[in-house]
């Protein structure tokens, strides 16, 4: 028999859940449209190429075929932009979504001053259909993260890690635990930049490159449900006890989830509100206002790339330098110095108990 245990989750900064891959820019599309919006598309460039007439073939064929791959790249791709049309190579459109029009701006000074081979994008993962989702196994990974914290004075998480092959692999609890890939039908996608910033500042951290990558939106609602195979041998499984008592109910995750997550959590609240005396800072807005709605029914989890982790920039005087990751909007890079309403931290999400 299994146990289903339900909550809601919400998305409280921006989150990016890595595919593992780049995108040349040749693969997208940025337009603006007749009612002002600027979106983005993916596009399958063979069956674009299959759309157009054997004279723009010709000419997107000699392109290419430049000795300078560099000037080539560039005159490819904004060949194919100015040819590009909606509703005429809708065929070839894999994916489309609305985009900031700072992003917009940054895509066509680059596009203009012949540097576009320069953006490559970070994707998010997404399934067979292009559609996006967060995968089950991030929250899993997550739990168990926090499972382990909690009783590692018992030796669960150093016998876990024993637990590699073979019979062993089996005794381990977390097989018990299944955790559905979610979905949402308000999912929306924004590109933003990953800017390592120096330690407690909003100053960008020198001699570090910056990254442009997709990311799931704030406050994106999912049903997330923990489905729990309680009819195993539990004489077979290591520390079973532990593992029943963690999972008897939502409100005993919920504790489990905020003793782990607590202390970075703290550190964020702390840095984005100014110590309490900022509330510009659309995260802290988000996390303010589903504690004030759920209370001690809900916990706040990271997940995700780029989110949490202190990054090594680089050495001085034989001392390591380190930086936070942060998302940003701004595309800029002679920016040195952001406002605290214009950064968030990433990979920050709720959950919580209906």
């Amino acid at each position: 028999m299994n146990k289903i245990l339900n909550f809601k989750m919400q998305t409280i900064s921006p989150l990016h859940i890595s595919s593992g891959q780049e995108i040349e820019p040749y693969s997208y599309i940025v337009k603006a449209e007749n009612n002002g919006d600027k979106r983005l598309y993916y596009i399958n460039l063979y069956e674009f190429i299959s759309l157009i007439n054997q004279d723009e073939r010709q000419k997107l064929t000699q392109i290419l075929s430049e000795i300078n791959a560099n000037n080539s790249l560039n005159n490819a791709v904004e060949f194919v932009y100015n040819l590009f049309n909606k509703e005429k190579h809708s065929e070839a459109v894999l994916l489309e979504y609305k985009i900031t029009n700072k992003f917009y701006e940054e895509y066509k000074k680059r596009l203009d001053n012949k540097n576009i081979a320069n953006i490559m994008l970070y994707t998010c993962i997404k399934d067979g259909n292009y559609k996006p989702y967060i995968p089950g196994s991030s929250i899993k990974g997550a739990v168990k993260r926090a499972f382990e914290y909690k009783h590692d004075a018992s030796g669960y998480s150093s016998e876990l890690l024993k637990m590699k092959v073979g019979d062993r692999a089996e005794k381990d609890p977390f097989k018990m635990l299944k955790i559905a890939d979610l979905y949402s039908d308000n999912l929306s996608i924004n590109i933003g930049y990953v800017r390592d910033f120096a330690l407690n500042t909003l100053n960008i951290a020198d001699m570090r490159i910056n990254i442009m990558a997709e990311f799931i939106s704030n406050t994106v609602d999912f049903d997330l449900c923990l489905n729990i195979n309680n009819n195993y041998n539990k004489a077979g499984i290591y520390k079973s006890e532990l593992f029943e008592k963690d999972f008897e109910s939502e409100k005993s995750v919920i504790l489990f989830l905020n003793e782990y997550f607590k202390r970075p959590l703290e550190r964020e609240i702390k840095y984005f509100s100014d110590n309490g005396k900022n509330n510009s800072n659309e995260f802290i807005q988000n996390y303010k206002r589903l504690k004030d709605m759920y209370g001690e029914n809900i916990a706040f989890i990271n997940i995700g790339k780029f989110g949490g982790k202190l990054i090594k920039v680089n050495r001085e005087n034989d001392k390591s330098i380190y930086a936070r990751r942060y998302y940003t909007e701004i595309p800029e890079k002679n920016i040195k110095e952001y406002k605290l309403s214009q950064v968030m931290p990433i990979g920050w999400v709720a959950v919580y108990i209906p």
